[in-house]
């Protein structure tokens, strides 16, 4: 149960695991990134530190993030930042629907070859 202004509510089981999801889905991706700019030689708390503020995009910055960072470093932080502004769900639900629709949308376009 949680308050919710002047009532109570109760919380149910699959509000727990979407809640669960999403903080598991952040986690991993922060974890992937942090390791993919230390994999480019920065240390693990820079990199830990920089590529958060990407997925959150709060704009800090410990000097990784700069003009003439190399163009992987740029990448991946491009990456967190594109995962942060429009959310990992709907990133990831997207990429779902395109896995599951482009074999039907291949068909359809051999079909009309034929």
């Amino acid at each position: 149960e949680m308050w919710r202004g002047q009532e109570r509510q109760v919380v149910s089981d699959s509000l727990v695991r979407q809640v669960a999801v999403f903080v598991l889905m952040f986690l991993g991706v922060l974890v992937a990134g942090s390791a993919l700019l230390a994999a480019q030689g920065y240390s693990l708390v820079d990199s830990l530190l920089e590529f958060g503020t990407a997925l959150g995009t709060t704009g800090l910055s410990v000097g990784i993030t700069r003009p003439d960072a190399p163009a992987a470093v740029l990448w991946i932080l491009g990456t967190g930042m594109f995962l942060g502004r429009l959310e990992i769900f709907a990133v990831v639900i997207g990429f779902i629907r395109l896995a599951t629709d482009l074999p039907l949308l291949i068909q359809s376009a051999v079909r009309r070859r034929e």
